[in-house]
């Protein structure tokens, strides 16, 4: 009778250890792929490339932007399912310091896309503004006709001026 007990007692022991052991790895498993997923997005979008400005990473453009101040990157999982890196920073005019929209916050907002064929690739959907007042600006990246009848979108000229350096107002 008390081998009978021994039986169940290493057996249970083995259940308990085999148990333990299953669910730490698919624990260690999901924790691997939620961090990855969010270290990934953001280092694909920070060390990706725009359309227009090949030869200057995202981060690059967007870090080496002497008017930009307190930079954050970020990564938003929305509800549906919608991967989002942010950049978000405040606009500092360094030449005007009476200029209005010193301290504007800047929230540069890139979807993530993950297709088997192209792997994880990305696009700056918008641009949002938010002054101190509290009036928010969005700019996107439908393109618009000009009076030349030109093609833009409204964050290409603000990433233009980004790009040269130059202040945004």
């Amino acid at each position: 009778m008390y081998a009978n007990r021994m039986k169940l007692f290493y057996i249970y022991i083995l259940s308990i250890c085999i148990l333990f052991v299953s669910c730490n790895k698919i624990q260690t498993k999901i924790g691997n792929v939620v961090e990855n997923i969010t270290e990934s997005n953001i280092n694909k979008v920070k060390n990706g490339v725009l359309e227009g400005y090949p030869t200057v990473t995202v981060g690059g453009l967007l870090e080496g932007y002497s008017y930009f101040q307190n930079k954050k990157w970020i990564e938003i999982k929305t509800n549906n399912g919608t991967e989002i890196v942010e950049f978000r920073t405040e606009y500092y005019n360094k030449d005007n310091y009476d200029d209005i929209y010193n301290k504007d916050l800047f929230i540069f907002s890139f979807r993530i896309y993950k297709t088997e064929i192209r792997g994880c690739s990305f696009e700056l959907c918008t641009l949002t503004i938010i002054s101190q007042n509290g009036t928010k600006q969005v700019y996107d990246n439908e393109l618009e006709v000009d009076i030349l009848g030109n093609y833009t979108a409204p964050i290409d000229n603000i990433l233009e001026l980004i790009c040269n350096n130059e202040s945004l107002f």
